[in-house]
């Protein structure tokens, strides 16, 4: 997949309605502005120390045209912190999803969204903050932290370690 652009060029309307609505597209991934998704595989596997590691992998590139053909659900999203700015008419917000264990975090560009990632296993994110190498670092309430390049979201780093017990 292509990087992201800062400025989204061809904005896809009904992406960006839905995200004006609290809306993404239910399916673990990343959906970009322009109507691009990356379908990411995840999984939580049980240490024997009872701790969860989190795995998340890019499986597949597609468009929200077959999303909206074979599923096109929509879930109910709720930001959990204030917008953060970030480079010029950039910001982003963390939050979650209408079931206890789903979360996204997202960018916007001028008002604009520019990618959005939602995870089913992740829980919510409810810390945000801009780490070294313009990575987005969100915080998970099972305390994890996935790092975010601004411009490669599907390239997600998740600290293994979790305190769910």
């Amino acid at each position: 997949m292509q990087k992201i652009e800062q400025q989204i060029l061809r904005p896809d309307e009904r992406i960006q309605l839905a995200w004006r609505q609290g809306r993404l597209p239910h399916f673990s991934g990343i959906v970009a502005g322009d109507g691009r998704m990356v379908v990411m595989d995840e999984s939580v596997v049980m240490t024997t120390q009872g701790e969860a590691q989190h795995y998340v992998a890019p499986v597949c590139e597609s468009w929200l045209d077959s999303f909206e053909d074979l599923s096109g659900q929509y879930v109910e999203i709720t930001g959990l912190v204030p917008l953060l700015p970030l480079e010029a008419g950039a910001e982003a917000i963390c939050g979650e999803g209408a079931m206890g264990n789903e979360g996204f975090v997202a960018m916007l560009s001028h008002g604009l969204l520019r990618w959005a990632a939602f995870f089913t296993t992740s829980n919510p994110f409810y810390k945000l903050r801009l780490g070294q190498s313009d990575k987005l670092i969100a915080t998970s309430t099972h305390e994890v932290e996935w790092r975010f390049p601004l411009d490669e979201p599907w390239r997600v780093e998740v600290d293994a370690r979790d305190t769910m017990r």
